[in-house]
């Protein structure tokens, strides 16, 4: 008997979505301007302690050091423990306004995530400054029934965030998460993508209509 050939559409049978972080939850609402923060006094000894500011690709990345200069001491800026002017991928890119304690970069880009570092006279501050995440599926996926079927979920986005799926067998119906892809069968799993992102890949052995 020969398989019918059907198309997917993606839009309606699946869905994708990061897994965001309790930082990421509390950034989402908020309107898209530029990213801009200000370090609490506190000085964290450790990235993991670091506040974290989400920041949108294209958009800016502005970060306003808190420590006051009041003996025209030069601010000194880091990116990962690397001076400014060493870090390559910023060459040209940022600026240092207010006396050096406000750093801007405009049109930021993915790799621009890290951890950021301002000091001065022995102290420092430091933010967690991570990408936005947006994802992107592709609206229809044609497949022969019984062969295989392989969505990749596209993350905009770094450092990649784990990507949750979602099924439903109808276009009105409820989706329902797929975990590790029980609710399709044995023949679904789940796979990081070639860009790395976790789980970014949904693979199903066998297509067939539901």
């Amino acid at each position: 008997m020969a398989r019918a050939a059907f198309c997917l559409s993606i839009a309606f049978l699946f869905l994708a979505s990061v897994i965001p972080s309790e930082a990421q939850n509390t950034e989402a609402a908020a309107p898209t301007e530029p990213a801009t923060a200000a370090a609490p006094a506190a000085s964290a000894e450790a990235a993991a302690d670091a506040p974290e500011l989400l920041f949108d690709v294209r958009g800016n990345i502005t970060l306003l050091c808190p420590l006051v200069s009041d003996k025209n001491l030069d601010y000194e800026w880091r990116k990962n423990g690397t001076e400014l002017s060493q870090v390559w991928e910023l060459a040209g890119r940022y600026s240092l306004e207010r006396g050096g304690a406000e750093f801007h970069v405009a049109r930021a880009l993915e790799d621009d995530f890290g951890t950021y570092a301002c000091a001065l006279a022995g102290e420092s501050r430091r933010w967690a400054v991570r990408g936005r995440p947006h994802v992107k599926l592709p609206a229809n996926a044609n497949v022969v029934e019984g062969q295989k079927l392989k969505l990749t979920c596209k993350v905009v986005g770094k450092p990649h965030p784990r990507v949750s799926w979602s099924y439903s067998n109808s276009s009105d119906g409820e989706f329902a998460p797929l975990g590790d892809g029980a609710a399709l069968g044995d023949g679904a799993a789940l796979a990081d993508s070639e860009a790395g992102v976790p789980d970014g890949v949904l693979l199903l052995a066998a297509a067939a209509r539901r």
